[in-house]
């Protein structure tokens, strides 16, 4: 059995231990142990409809001076040929593409990212279409207060 500890940071004592698949305990003010990612914690999301033409469109910002983890990316467009739609990081000076296509068909799909989608410091998620018609995209996210600057963002990847 796979077990947990939550041990006092003053003293390093264990104030309680679990086992993976334990029993419940009553509300008797017991310490539990209750473990979850950022994700779940602090994430958001935001939606964008276009049904007309419009250039460029910032979906989220970051805190100043930090940045985006993004969890997850939804599109979905009608075909309207010779159209192209662009979901982008960009702090103004770089720009990243994330996602290009010409609509020539429907498109309709969804990713959630595994790994750490983070952009670098005050890189926001922007789209960009040129006359493209009934387009929606959601994007989840989390906002961190800190990033790095875009060259040593670069050289991670």
């Amino acid at each position: 059995m796979i077990k947990s500890a939550l041990i006092r940071a003053v003293d390093g004592a264990h104030v309680a231990i679990r086992d993976a698949l334990g029993e419940s305990v009553p509300a008797t003010g017991e310490v539990s142990l209750l473990t979850t990612d950022d994700f779940r914690l602090y994430g958001r999301f935001t939606t964008v409809n276009y049904n007309s033409a419009q250039a460029a469109t910032q979906i989220v910002t970051p805190i100043a001076g930090g940045s985006l983890i993004l969890t997850d990316l939804i599109v979905n467009a009608r075909a309207v040929n010779g159209r192209s739609v662009q979901v982008i990081l960009s702090d103004g000076t770089f720009s990243e593409t994330l996602f290009d296509a010409d609509i020539t068909a429907p498109v309709s799909f969804g990713i959630a990212f595994g790994g750490r989608w983070r952009g670098w410091e005050n890189a926001s998620l922007r789209v960009t279409t040129d006359t493209t018609r009934e387009l929606s995209i959601a994007v989840g996210y989390i906002k961190t207060p800190d990033g790095l600057a875009y060259a040593e963002w670069d050289a991670l990847r």
